[in-house]
């Protein structure tokens, strides 16, 4: 699934299990991408940063795990000196793979 096809998923009027199912499958993605190729982070980071603007985004508590992904990615795509200490890859790895 390509990022646009995510946006109008987590757009849509359905479940929210099922919507953090399509976001963790699409976060695995990233990470297998990143991993493959990390020079592209920037990028990867920007288009996860981007469905804060979803209505799944609005759904979930600030202190969501789902929502603290979105956020260190909008933090991943700024040049490292602009980042918080934390804030790199193996961070954002792991928060990711405690999404449930």
């Amino acid at each position: 699934m390509d990022i646009d096809q995510l946006y109008t998923y987590l757009n849509e009027d359905m479940q929210i299990t099922r919507k953090k199912g399509l976001f963790r499958e699409y976060v695995e993605t990233c990470i297998e991408k990143y991993n493959t190729d990390p020079e592209h982070g920037p990028a990867i980071a920007y288009d996860i940063a981007g469905l804060l603007s979803t209505k799944f985004a609005t759904e979930l508590p600030d202190d969501d795990p789902y929502v603290e992904i979105m956020n260190i990615a909008g933090r991943l795509e700024l040049p490292e000196s602009h980042r918080l200490q934390h804030d790199n890859w193996q961070y954002f790895i792991q928060i990711a793979q405690r999404l449930n």
